[in-house]
């Protein structure tokens, strides 16, 4: 039974792997992408300087893959979307989020990356905002508020 088990592991090892480098070969790709391509209102600089300046420079960003919250629980879904995930603390005890979509599990890269999801976790809840601009002004807002006397 134990050796089944080994060789299992081997025939499924090398497909993880590549998925792996796949996603991670994305991460950079990204990472390195015009911000103004991801979304009009950004400025023409990589998109991780774009993400760095937000949030700080000296910041850590955590850059991971997800199913972009659309995978069900079923593994009767045929696709669903991937996207990079950037997120790095924010402000006091806040973490800001952006999801940007580039592909499909199944289709792979497709089209132009863009923006699927911004939001906010301040003590175990979550803020998510309609789109790029209304975040930008909640943070540009709570920036503010927190430089204020």
């Amino acid at each position: 039974m134990h050796t089944k088990s080994i060789i299992t592991l081997f025939l499924i090892l090398p497909f993880s792997v590549s998925a792996e480098i796949n996603y991670s070969e994305r991460i950079e790709k990204i990472k390195k992408t015009n911000a103004n391509t991801i979304h009009s209102s950004l400025p023409k600089i990589p998109y991780e300087k774009w993400f760095s300046n937000l949030v700080g420079n000296e910041k850590k960003i955590n850059w991971h893959t997800t199913d972009c919250g659309e995978q069900n629980v079923s593994g009767n879904q045929k696709d669903f979307p991937v996207c990079v995930e950037m997120s790095a603390d924010y402000l006091k005890n806040k973490t800001l989020f952006i999801s940007t979509v580039f592909g499909t599990h199944k289709k792979g890269l497709i089209g132009t990356p863009k923006i699927w999801m911004v939001y906010i976790r301040k003590n175990g809840k979550y803020k998510v905002f309609k789109n790029l601009n209304e975040s930008m002004s909640y943070l540009a807002n709570e920036k503010t508020s927190n430089n204020t006397p």
